[in-house]
């Protein structure tokens, strides 16, 4: 099964116990921690002595005893002393002597007792919290589940984790594992015994035929009695008469016995009910009664059953899309507008067309084509689009191809596309080009205007499209492309520190930029530039140098984020965006860390290489087109970084020449480098061509395969493979 379908699993369980399971974890720590107070500060605790010593002490102050009792690890006794008086109270365990009466429970607590146990609503109450430990201990396989196939059989060690509430549920969930466990599994077997599915019907007594001319002997040489210790005694009834007929009744965790008070025999033997002695073992396991430490360890355990509560809700809310906005819901909207945004100015463009509809008074519904499902009153669907890569789907839209497929309308819809890119990417728009292409096979779908592609988010010929929309329709959305104009925010002012010569053969440049402001990034992070001053954005990944930014830039003919850059010299200030990637910072908790990069991709990795990292082994392998004097001064720089011992190894392959490599090539020549990465709890870290991220990712499949590790689609999806490539 997927991973998916076990987290979903592991979510709806929370969210339906969630409630209960928090009131049962709180009053249960509450109770836990009374409990093992309770023993700690328990005076006169009974411990390893024998049921006849503990008589023998007793006889020395109370002349006859009626009963003796043991209960949360103290003896009371009962009794007449010298005077014929009734006596009784807390015995002392070292002489015998009473020490007091044992104090009451405090109310308080018996309240939070029954609040654990049936939350004041009595049988259904106690079927309600059953029921919730059943699905609580559901819940933690499901996590087992989940840990398992993050991890695999490192499972001990400590995956690198993205967030805070990753952190707290993550460690939380595998250090408490046992205990919580525990605490489900007893709350469990404690509802079915509740259930009265488990027989505990008493089996029958044994009787034992009494020997004759036995000696009498003192109680405190019964060997019965010296043979049982006190901590399994519950209870042990004198006899009140000197008569043959008249006997004592022992009463302990197992059985209960009949005892001739002449000569210490065994005359019978009523075990107790082997469901009953587990039930009984159950309920000290799931309260602490048994051992402080435990009880404590339940405390700890049960403190904790709220922080991974609170931490998988963050967990939950990192990993959703962003919810829009919506004035009508999928079933009343008559206009779907759907959107396939990588970086979110798309979605920009199409809440400006949504925030028309509105004020027109049109029942509208915008969301995620990710989120497409049937819409019954829908007459108008617009799809608004980016590409990612080399003509792939967003991020908010990969599952939409599989959701079309499953879900068809149940009545007619025009449709129409918007796509969104760059004509200088040779697939330019081509998912948008896909979307369509489907739609126009859905029995349902009739197209409405013909596919509209937007390059370099241009208002102006976004504003085309509203022109014919207009007219097909007969509605007046903006035509005025400064209407779609969007304003970038945040800007940081960067001055030019160094710039290097281009590399003619490799047509690569790099360029060291110093943020004029107190700004924290790291190597990972992305540069956003704006070369024209407006919308038009390009994106580059940052390398920190010290408190610079170091980045490798690929010179193209047209490109407009590459021919800006090239032109400026060192002295000159620029403003752009620092983007904070965190997915992609360098893994501080990793074992291991294998870096694989191509071309401009390298710019990342020379800065996590030159920052120390103790305790982690790093890998570089790197691909170039040519080998020439820059390339060389590059894999110098980086052989000094090996002596200083900030890289553990590097590997470089040049695409032409005498013998020709890419990347992949190396990795298929040292595959020890990626399976030893992954057995390792490492982390592989691409960066670098879309086509290089392909074949290497194709290479990891199958050395994943062969060596029964979890595939690429695990790997990324627990953050054992992360990718920035373009």
């Amino acid at each position: 099964m997927k991973t998916s379908f076990w987290r979903y699993l592991h979510l709806v369980l929370a969210l339906v116990i969630s409630a209960f399971l928090l009131t049962a974890s709180l009053t249960g720590g509450i109770l836990a921690f009374s409990e093992a107070t309770e023993q700690i500060q328990t005076p006169h605790q009974v411990k390893n002595e024998s049921l006849a010593e503990i008589i023998e002490k007793i006889q020395t102050h109370i002349s006859e005893i009626s009963e003796i009792e043991v209960e949360n690890h103290q003896v009371t006794v009962k009794g007449l002393d010298d005077n014929m008086s009734e006596v009784g109270g807390v015995i002392s365990p070292k002489d015998g002597r009473i020490a007091g009466k044992a104090p009451p429970k405090p109310e308080w607590l018996k309240n939070i007792k029954a609040l654990h146990r049936s939350l004041f609503l009595h049988e259904t109450g106690r079927l309600i919290v059953g029921g919730t430990a059943a699905l609580f201990l559901i819940s933690l396989l499901t996590g087992f589940v989940l840990l398992y196939r993050r991890q695999g059989d490192k499972i001990l060690r400590n995956a690198e984790m993205m967030y805070k509430s990753d952190f707290i549920h993550f460690l939380g969930g595998k250090w408490f594992a046992i205990p919580l466990t525990i605490i489900a599994l007893t709350g469990s077997v404690m509802f079915v015994f509740r259930l009265g599915l488990i027989n505990t019907r008493q089996p029958k007594a044994i009787s034992f035929q009494p020997e004759k001319n036995l000696k009498h002997i003192q109680v405190k040489d019964f060997p019965i009695f010296k043979s049982t210790p006190i901590a399994k005694v519950k209870k042990l009834i004198f006899p009140l008469f000197e008569e043959e007929e008249d006997f004592f009744e022992l009463t302990t965790t197992t059985e209960t016995l009949k005892i001739n008070q002449f000569t210490g025999q065994v005359l019978s033997k009523q075990p107790v009910a082997e469901a009953k002695v587990w039930k009984r073992f159950n309920q000290e396991l799931h309260t602490g009664e048994s051992n402080t430490v435990w009880a404590f360890v339940l405390f700890l355990s049960a403190m904790v059953i709220p922080l991974l509560i609170g931490s998988g809700v963050f967990l939950w809310l990192n990993r959703r899309p962003k919810k829009l906005k919506n004035q009508y819901t999928a079933d009343e909207a008559e206009y779907i507008l759907l959107i396939g945004s990588q970086s979110g100015s798309t979605s920009l463009f199409a809440h400006k067309i949504h925030r028309q509809l509105l004020n027109a008074k049109h029942p509208v519904y915008i969301s995620y084509l990710n989120d497409y499902q049937l819409f019954p009153k829908a007459k108008k669907l617009i799809v608004f689009t980016c590409t990612y890569g080399e003509g792939e789907a967003p991020d908010s839209a990969d599952q939409f191809e599989t959701l079309l497929t499953q879900t068809p309308q149940n009545q007619n819809i025009d449709y129409t596309v918007v796509g969104f890119g760059s004509e200088s990417y040779p697939d330019f728009c081509g998912f948008a080009k896909r979307v369509n292409a489907l739609l126009s096979e859905q029995s349902w779908a009739n197209e409405l205007l013909p596919l509209h592609t937007v390059n370099e988010h241009s208002t102006e010929e976004l504003a085309f499209w509203t022109e014919a929309w207009n007219e097909k329709t007969g509605q007046s959305l903006m035509t005025n492309p400064m209407y779609y104009h969007f304003e970038v925010e945040h800007f940081e002012n960067l001055s030019i520190v160094a710039k290097t010569p281009l590399d003619e053969e490799n047509q690569i440049f790099s360029l060291t930029l110093k943020p004029l402001s107190k700004k924290s990034f790291q190597s990972g992070d992305i540069l956003g530039i704006y070369p024209e001053g407006n919308h038009r954005e390009r994106l580059y990944s940052i390398g920190k140098v010290g408190r610079n930014i170091q980045l490798f830039v690929k010179l193209h003919p047209h490109g407009l984020g590459s021919q800006y850059l090239y032109r400026l010299n060192a002295g000159e200030k620029i403003k752009a965006r620092i983007i904070n990637n965190e997915y992609f910072h360098f893994p501080q908790k990793a074992s291991r860390v294998l870096m694989i990069g191509n071309g401009t991709g390298i710019a990342p990795f020379l800065g996590m290489i030159n920052t120390p990292t103790p305790g982690i082994e790093k890998t570089l392998y790197a691909g170039f087109r040519h080998r020439n004097k820059e390339t060389e001064d590059l894999r110098n720089a980086i052989v000094e970084s090996r002596k200083k011992h900030l890289v553990e190894d590097f590997r470089i392959a040049y695409s032409t020449g005498d013998a020709p490599k890419r990347v992949t090539d190396l990795l298929r020549e040292n595959p020890d480098a990626v399976v030893d990465t992954l057995k390792q709890n490492g982390v592989i870290m691409l960066c670098g061509s879309l086509a290089m991220q392909k074949s290497v990712e194709a290479l990891i499949e199958e050395l994943c395969q062969k060596n029964q590790l979890p595939g690429v689609a695990a790997l990324k999806e627990n953050h054992r493979i992360r990718t920035d490539c373009y």
